[in-house]
This record gives structure tokens, C-alpha cells and sequence, in this order.
């Protein structure tokens, strides 16, 4: 099992915005969170990121309990994070910010760079193409050169998630990467996640878009007021009368099962 959290809990003041939530992600597999508006999807991807801490419970990759390690330590580890708001560094070009992202496996710091030592200039090489890879697995190659900050904003959500790859990640993490993309953005973006679901990537997708989800993930935990109310395949959870329910602003103790 790649990621396995169990029983995640926490409490803003009096209001328990996730509550003992548990989900699984395993080699290869896209599983996703879905939930509406105020669901705690958000708060849920930041514990398990790590930008969060946790009032309860615990997060493990590869087995190892990582609850206690910060954001930083868990991207040398394998995990990899494309936020939803877009974070790119400005007068920076595409590979230049992919390169960014690899970090997560370098070896030699500031004196190194400074000083121009052999090892570093090895490892800047190895950087540089390993971003290149992963420029061109989002399909950007043509726009390598050009600056970020001058592309569209479905692009630059495509340049986050080469950065996020460019760290060689067991795990990579999506933050509603459709919020706010028109519909040729959002068919390009789904067909990026198809492609890295083909090519073994491990992912964890947190969206309230249902359709977007159920398109691509294998599994889905639905969450509703900070707690799981439905999991299972995306047929399973589309018929589910607690998940309508809940999307159609229905009071969900009413809503019986099938």
C-alpha cells in the first residue's frame, strides 16, 4: 500500500472539520475524495500533506508512519503536492520551474551551487533532464523555454504537476486541479491524469466535481460535514442515495439506502 491514513481527526475550536476519516491509495491506483462544498476535503489533503497537523490519528507511506514529519521531509520520501492555487515563480520559464521539483532527491546544497563544484553541475544536468521528461509527459515540450507566468491558467496547472513529478514521487497529490478551468482545459487536464494513471502513477485526487472524478478514479471516498458518508467504485457512490443526497443539499439522515 503506498498511502494509508486511519482515523484522521481535526478540530477547528468547537468544530470537527474532519472526523475519523480513513482511506487507502495502492501502487498504481488513482483514488479520489470527493464531497461538497464545506466537506473538509481540503483540510483532509492538508493533513495528509503534512501542512496540517492532526488532532487524531495517523498518515503512512510505504508503511512508514510519517503523522509527525513535516511537508518537506515527506516529499524526500515520494510524496508530491500540485496545490490548486497556482504557485509558479515569476520571470522563470517552464523547465526552469519544473526543475524546482527536484529537490526532493538533491544531494548537494548552497555551497556546492555557489561554487560550481563537479558534483553539482552533475546533479543540475540531472535535474534538467529529468524536467524535461516530465515537461514532455504533460505535453509542454514546445513551451519549454517559454515563461510561465505568460501561459494560461490550465497550463500552469499542467507545469505544477511536471514540477510534482520532476521529485520522482511514489505519490502524487492533486488539490482540485479543475477548479476554475473552462471545458477544453478541463478535457486536457483529464487527459494528462489518464496518462499518468497509465503510466503507473500512483495518485490521490481531492475534487467536488463528480463527473470529473468518477471519469477517472478507480475508488472514491465521499466525505460530507467532515466525515466518510459513502465509499466504493464510482457506480457504486453515483447511485448512492446518502451521496445525492448530500449533493442536492437534502438533509442525509433522511436519505435511506437502497
Amino acid at each position: 500500500m503506498i498511502l494509508e491514513a486511519q482515523g484522521l481527526t481535526r478540530r477547528f475550536g468547537g468544530v470537527v472539520a474532519v472526523n475519523q476519516v480513513s482511506l487507502r491509495v495502492a501502487q498504481g491506483d488513482l483514488a479520489a475524495v470527493i464531497g461538497p462544498n464545506g466537506a473538509g476535503k481540503s483540510t483532509l489533503f492538508h493533513l495528509i500533506s503534512g501542512h496540517l497537523p492532526a488532532d487524531g490519528g495517523r498518515v503512512a507511506l510505504h508503511d512508514r508512519d510519517i503523522s509527525n514529519l513535516a511537508p518537506d521531509q515527506r516529499a524526500r520520501l515520494g510524496m508530491a503536492i500540485a496545490f490548486q492555487s497556482v504557485r509558479l515563480f515569476r520571470g522563470m520559464t517552464v523547465v526552469e520551474n519544473v526543475m524546482v521539483g527536484g529537490h526532493a532527491w538533491t544531494r548537494h546544497g548552497f555551497v556546492s551551487a555557489f561554487l560550481r563544484l563537479p558534483g553539482q553541475r552533475r546533479e543540475e544536468a540531472a535535474i534538467r533532464a529529468e524536467a524535461m521528461r516530465a515537461v514532455q509527459l504533460v505535453g509542454l515540450e514546445s513551451d519549454a523555454d517559454t515563461l510561465a507566468e505568460s501561459l494560461p491558467l490550465g497550463v500552469q496547472r499542467e507545469i505544477q504537476v511536471a514540477r510534482a513529478l520532476c521529485g520522482r514521487p511514489s505519490l502524487l497529490l492533486l488539490d482540485e486541479p479543475a477548479s476554475g478551468l473552462r471545458g477544453a482545459e478541463r478535457e486536457r487536464l483529464a487527459q494528462l491524469i489518464e496518462t499518468l494513471r497509465a503510466e503507473g502513477v500512483s495518485m490521490l485526487l481531492v475534487e467536488h466535481d463528480v463527473a470529473f472524478v468518477t471519469r477517472l478514479a478507480g475508488r472514491i471516498t465521499v466525505m460530507d460535514r467532515g466525515s466518510v458518508i459513502a465509499e466504493g467504485t464510482p457506480a457504486e457512490v453515483q447511485r448512492d442515495p446518502v451521496v445525492i443526497g448530500a449533493y442536492l443539499g437534502q438533509d442525509r439522515t433522511r436519505a435511506t439506502r437502497a
